[in-house]
């Protein structure tokens, strides 16, 4: 029998059993057709042919255990030649725990990496209905895109209930203990509703907030929050410099949640872009990620061919 099986063997008590009984009771019935062949009757040959097997259980017993010990038995001498040979070459011996090491430690970061993204369920309300959206580029790849397309299909999509954009921020916060530079994002006034989730303390973003020129307002992570503000509760309201200009902080994430779409985020401010869309400005730069959440009952493949349809009124 191979390693691999025995070992399974193992796990498995029952399993054996069954194919130890099933293999006796295989060879009781060609004996006792012997028997038969032979002219006894069939009651007198199933009797001869269990008196020459003997006791099926202890038969079964002997076999299970055998089989067990030869099983451990093996591991052990594998494991003892395998040392042996890792002494004999220490520097092919270290030379493998290293690949090992290496190679473990690889697999399970980028497990850990891949499992939030593609294995579990997304930590927002109704995740399903939540869609990337791209541009795509004349090569036929996706690309980032702009504000002007964000707006224009925001005005006019029927089948998402909400679309937001975002784009990386990295202020520094001065204060009177030392300065610190952050990871954030700027986003439209939309950007935690889309994902479904609100502020534990203060308000979300409004669309006062996100017009242009407008008030300097900031969201903080529950991290940043206990962290440089003690976990004040009357945080709200309160003004924190970032890049020399003075923020309010108007809401709190709470702890549990999770950014899918930028993990070390740790403070939010609205975009505050120009609707007027400048042809010069930045309005028409690829260089924001759109999400949307589709409204219940509509399929992917409706709202991108509703997307598409506004695409082309746009240009």
């Amino acid at each position: 029998m191979s390693l691999p099986r025995r070992i399974a063997n193992l796990f498995s008590r029952s399993r054996i059993q069954a194919d130890i009984d099933a293999e006796l009771r295989s060879h009781l019935d060609m004996r006792a057709a012997d028997n038969i062949a032979a002219g006894m009757s069939p009651g007198a040959a199933r009797r001869d042919a269990r008196l020459r097997f003997g006791n099926p259980t202890v038969i079964t017993e002997r076999t299970t255990s055998a089989d067990t010990a030869l099983t451990l038995a093996g591991i052990f001498a594998d494991i003892r030649f395998a040392a042996r040979q890792l002494r004999k070459s220490p520097g092919f011996a270290w030379t493998s725990i290293l690949t090992l090491a290496l190679g473990i430690g690889a697999c399970t970061a980028i497990f850990s990496a891949i499992k939030p993204i593609l294995i579990d369920p997304l930590s927002y309300p109704h995740g399903r209905q939540l869609m990337m959206l791209w541009e795509m580029g004349s090569g036929g790849g996706p690309r980032n895109v702009t504000f002007g397309t964000f707006y224009g299909l925001a005005e006019r999509t029927r089948e998402f209930s909400a679309l937001a954009v975002m784009k990386a921020w990295q202020p520094a916060m001065t204060s009177a203990d030392r300065p610190e530079r952050l990871e954030g994002q700027r986003v439209s006034a939309d950007y935690f509703r889309t994902l479904g989730i609100a502020p534990i303390l203060g308000r979300d973003f409004t669309p006062a907030d996100d017009r242009f020129q407008g008030p300097n307002n900031v969201i903080l992570s529950d991290t940043l929050w206990r962290r440089s503000f003690s976990a004040d509760p009357a945080v709200i309201g309160r003004q924190v410099r970032l890049n020399d200009t003075l923020f309010t902080v108007i809401g709190v994430m709470p702890a549990t949640f999770q950014n899918m779409l930028a993990s070390s985020a740790e403070l939010w401010a609205p975009l505050q872009y120009n609707p007027a869309l400048p042809v010069d400005g930045r309005e028409w730069g690829h260089h924001l990620r759109m999400i949307g959440r589709l409204r219940p009952g509509v399929q992917p493949a409706q709202a991108i061919g509703e997307l598409n349809a506004i695409l082309q009124t746009l240009a």
